[in-house]
This record gives C-alpha cells, sequence and structure tokens, in this order.
C-alpha cells in the first residue's frame, strides 16, 4: 500500500487495546507516521499519537530533534535509538497500545515506551522540552477508542506499507 498524495488511510473500526504489526519502506526523505487512539479522522492531529516514520538518514530528519525522528512519539518523546534501514529496504513496526502505555518496537528492538498518564500538559512534555503548538491536547486526556491510521506522501516522499495486521488485546 502507498499513497500518491498527502492524506492518510483510517482503519473503519476503531480500537483500544491492540498489537500493530506492520512493515513499511521509506524513500529518500520520508516523513510519515502511524498514527493510533485517533478520536476524530477528520482533525485527527491533536486527537491521536502519531508514531514517526522518517529517513534519519536524510539530512533534514538526520538534524530534527529525536522527537521527529523514527521510531517518536512524534514532538512528545524521542526513540532510544535510530534503528530505521536506509531507504529502499523493509522495515518491521510492532506497536502495542494497552490503556495508557505505547511500547514501539522497530526492526525487533523495543526503542520507545511512553505511559501518557505522564503527559498531562499541551505545551511541554515531562522532561520540559516544549510540544509543537498544533499538538495541544494532553496524552492523559485523550480518549483511548479511535482508529489507526497510515500517513501518507507527506512533505513530497512516499511511503510504503505492507504484511499490517492488528491483534485485539483484552
Amino acid at each position: 500500500m502507498t499513497a500518491t498524495e498527502d492524506q492518510c488511510i483510517f482503519t473503519k473500526q476503531t480500537y483500544q487495546n491492540f498489537v500493530l504489526d506492520l512493515e513499511f519502506k521509506t524513500a529518500d526523505g520520508t516523513n510519515s507516521g502511524v498514527i493510533v487512539h485517533c478520536s476524530n479522522t477528520t482533525d485527527w492531529i491533536p486527537n491521536s499519537v502519531e508514531i514517526q516514520i522518517a529517513d534519519d538518514y536524510a539530512e533534514q530528519w538526520a538534524k530534527a530533534p529525536g522527537t521527529w525522528q523514527c521510531g517518536a512519539v512524534f514532538g512528545h518523546l524521542a526513540p532510544a535509538k535510530s534503528l530505521v534501514k536506509k531507504p529502499g529496504a523493509w522495515n518491521h513496526y510492532r506497536i502495542t497500545c494497552k490503556d495508557r502505555e505505547i511500547w514501539v518496537e522497530l526492526n525487533g528492538e523495543t526503542i520507545n515506551y511512553m505511559d501518557m498518564n505522564r503527559w498531562v500538559s499541551g505545551s511541554e512534555n515531562p522532561d520540559g522540552s516544549k510540544i509543537p503548538s498544533w499538538l495541544y491536547k494532553p496524552f492523559a486526556t485523550l480518549p483511548l477508542e479511535g482508529h489507526i491510521g497510515f500517513q501518507g506522501k507527506h512533505a513530497g516522499a512516499p511511503i510504503w506499507f505492507r504484511n499490517i495486521t492488528i491483534t485485539e488485546l483484552e
């Protein structure tokens, strides 16, 4: 699955606790993401959590804040390390959402963990760093029941997805 426009594809069904497995492939300069807990698909940016997909080898992303790099909870929490493969190679994400906790595994290694309860401000992360102004809703208050989405051709570079499975958890 790929996109020719800067659009998101959302699931019809909503999910709360789940494991999302997928593979993605970047191109030079890719900026995309996987969207979870999306309660409003029309105005998804402040009403969801985005797990960033980026070509961390591209200069603009290599120099970007860690919260904008692949595996980050976009604008909020940087990954522990960059494990994304170079453009053209397939990567594997496993994103687990259980209550207000999110685990992000990239290529077999856990690189991010978030307890959404700690994000009580819409302007400042728990470590004191600033949250982008368009992400103004505190994660601690976001509804958990929501759609899962895949961001399309954002910032002009394509993204590809395949082998997508969603396993609901109790």
